[in-house]
């Protein structure tokens, strides 16, 4: 069974959900997602019945740490101007 976060994720486009995944790591200490491919890989497809804060579709995320599986909800459409997560963490470094 895959346990959920309670609320979206908001971040800037793809590229934001590729760093805010990059970031993210197991109880071990590995990371989940560690490449551009790996994180579409986990994209699960829309989250059903899910919006995001300005009532954009989410984006699902899964992830294994492991025998675990956790589902991240990412909002997409969350842009302030000159954001950090608009940056590719595989390419922007």
């Amino acid at each position: 069974m895959a346990a959920a976060l309670p609320s979206p994720v908001r971040v800037c486009g793809r590229n934001g959900a590729a760093n805010f995944l990059a970031n993210l790591h197991c109880p071990d200490g590995r990371r989940p997602i560690d490449s551009a491919a790996a994180a579409e890989a986990a994209h699960a497809g829309l989250a059903t019945g899910r919006r995001g804060a300005c009532g954009s579709t989410v984006d699902r995320y899964r992830l294994r740490c492991g025998s675990d599986t956790l589902e991240v909800d990412l909002d997409l459409y969350w842009c302030p101007k000159n954001n950090y997560f608009d940056r590719n963490p595989y390419t922007d470094y």
